[in-house]
């Protein structure tokens, strides 16, 4: 297993689960097919945003540090998401 793939198999819960593209089409409904070409340069503009970095830089960071920072970004997002749906419920039903 190359780097690559043992990131996407640990980090399974950021990345979603892996599909094998059989054939790669370019459509509106292929989106997750294309997404997955360019996750690694979502992780870095992620970490630009979020850090105030450089894509130097963030090339240049250990990559178990990237790695300890997008997982806390997803639960970041994970625990908005959910709050969010929990207000929407209280607003609904008060």
């Amino acid at each position: 297993m190359n780097w690559r793939s043992s990131i996407f198999y640990n980090f399974s819960d950021f990345f979603g689960k892996q599909e094998k593209a059989e054939e790669e089409t370019f459509g509106p409904d292929t989106r997750t097919k294309l997404d997955s070409k360019w996750q690694w340069l979502l992780m870095v503009r992620k970490l630009c945003k979020e850090l105030n970095m450089k894509p130097v830089e963030v090339y240049e960071m250990n990559y178990i540090s990237a790695l300890n920072w997008l997982s806390l970004f997803h639960i970041e997002n994970k625990i908005q998401a959910e709050n969010m749906n929990s207000n929407a419920k209280n607003k609904r039903y008060n």
